[in-house]
């Protein structure tokens, strides 16, 4: 077992929340995708200043650039504009109402480490 087992799955079940939430219209996969990227990045800072391998630190990256790819596929897209922009969170669409990539399409489901097609209702 992996020395950072608990935070995989940790990762793991904040992007499975992300999903859930992005298929229920809670949130689009764009917001999801930038929360659970800066959630990742803290937790690699973290694993960093507790002295933990850059190797495991790389692995964590790696199951967070994946789980961003299940979530909203344009993400990498995306993450250039936003470095080209000013960040600002648009709070005027309703729930509800679909806004960019359709939420049930963009929505990758993940469960135990692994990433599936069909999004989780």
């Amino acid at each position: 077992m992996s020395r950072i087992s608990g935070v995989l799955t940790t990762l793991n079940e904040y992007a499975l929340a992300r999903s859930r939430d992005v298929a229920r219209g809670l949130e689009t996969p764009a917001y999801s995708v930038l929360v659970l990227e800066k959630y990742a990045v803290g937790m690699v800072d973290a694993l960093r200043m507790l002295g933990v391998s850059h190797s495991d630190c790389q692995e964590v990256q790696a199951l967070s650039d994946r789980l961003c790819q299940a979530l909203c596929p344009e993400h990498q897209e995306l993450r250039k504009l936003r470095y080209q922009r000013v960040a600002d969170l648009d709070l005027t669409t309703p729930r509800g109402q679909r806004h960019g990539s359709t939420n049930q399409e963009a929505a990758g489901s993940i469960e135990h480490g692994e990433i599936h097609e069909n999004p989780i209702a």
